[in-house]
């Protein structure tokens, strides 16, 4: 299943491909076909759960760029707003 993201300025930023099988779940990030995109269409980063482990292709560096944790935040925040079960609810307190 193929999903829009449109942001705050009403821009479509991003697709994501979801994909389930009987053992895993995938989700594929690439960049729209907007104007904007120097690579319109670009994959970006898949988050694949095999039901063990958790697997990111490509492969993260240590040290991300602004840009890249903007991509990683809004394709974790994706993920945790469709699967509860993985990324199960929870509450943020202020510091103690």
């Amino acid at each position: 299943m193929k999903y829009a993201i449109i942001s705050k300025k009403g821009s479509h930023d991003y697709d994501i491909d979801f994909i389930e099988t009987e053992y895993s779940k995938s989700y594929s990030m690439y960049y729209s076909n907007a104007e904007h995109w120097t690579v319109p269409g670009e994959h970006i980063l898949t988050i694949t759960d095999d039901g063990n482990n958790i697997h990111l292709n490509p492969k993260l560096k240590k040290t991300l760029d602004y840009g890249q944790f903007a991509e990683l935040t809004v394709l974790l925040e994706f993920i945790r707003k469709t699967d509860v079960i993985l990324m199960g609810e929870f509450t943020i307190y202020k510091p103690i």
